[in-house]
């Protein structure tokens, strides 16, 4: 095989080795497809927003300090959900009444994150679960908790609320089942295609006359094409026909020459 392989050689490798190649395929994409539906297990997540505000330092104003105060502030109340221990121990007595929940104020810190936009003065508490509706549970709870124990802890916080609940969500964050498929074909094909291109440099018959040419610097004289099982049934079959029909000619020529010397024995 050539050394420097073209995207001809790769569309003859593919038409001739289309059954390992589509097997592969096949195969990646079927065990991408188990670990997706039956192995991995589904995670769900769920969010929450709320908005802090402090008190104003003037009456009935609002001016750019407070702004930034409340945005310095995030931070803070960013590590008191899930720094602290104080919410979510609360929280997680909470939701062991609520959904049954058998981990650890710990745990529940594992499973929540809290996020913000830029230059926001909301903040996002997301819960993740292996089922949709505790995600969202915890996720409420959290929140609902955080709104009850600021105040107690953060004596400059004016109004704690909730924007908007939680909801249970139907599709899961994990795994991406179009994307875990999508690995499964493309592996499965670059898999399939390496296989065939070894089985194609390991098979060292000669399939062209450039190749002899090239390789030991030879000249063709001619080329015996190869013949499927088919044509060579029908070529037996062509070349008995033609041994038949000429015996039965020979049969025939033969006759009539007996008949010729027994006419000239009788004239005699």
């Amino acid at each position: 095989m050539q050394e420097n392989m073209n995207v001809k050689d790769i569309l003859i490798i593919f038409k001739k080795w289309w059954n390992i190649i589509l097997s592969s395929v096949f195969i990646s994409i079927g065990i991408s497809a188990v670990f997706t539906f039956f192995i991995l297990t589904p995670k769900f997540s769920s969010s929450t927003q709320l908005i802090v505000t402090l008190p104003n330092t003037a009456q009935n104003s609002i001016n750019l300090n407070d702004v930034n105060a409340n945005l310095m502030m995030i931070n803070t109340y960013k590590d008191f959900i899930q720094k602290g221990n104080i919410v979510t121990e609360k929280a997680q007595k909470e939701l062991e009444k609520s959904i049954g929940f058998s981990g650890t104020s710990e745990d529940l810190k594992k499973m929540i994150h809290v996020s913000q936009e830029q230059n926001s003065q909301m903040f996002t508490i997301t819960a993740t679960a292996t089922k949709s509706s505790d995600a969202a549970q915890i996720a409420n709870t959290m929140a609902v908790v955080f709104q009850n124990q600021v105040k107690e802890v953060l004596t400059n916080v004016d109004k704690v609320s909730v924007v908007s609940n939680a909801q249970v969500m139907k599709d899961p964050i994990f795994p991406n089942k179009k994307l875990m498929l999508a690995v499964g074909f493309l592996v499965g094909l670059l898999l399939g295609l390496t296989i065939a291109i070894i089985l194609e440099m390991l098979d060292h018959t000669v399939k062209s006359s450039e190749y002899i040419e090239e390789t030991f610097g030879l000249t063709t004289l001619g080329t015996v094409p190869q013949m499927a099982a088919k044509e060579l049934q029908a070529q037996s079959v062509t070349s008995n026909s033609g041994r038949s029909e000429m015996s039965q000619l020979n049969k025939v020529n033969s006759a009539e020459q007996e008949q010729v010397k027994s006419r000239n024995r009788t004239r005699v």
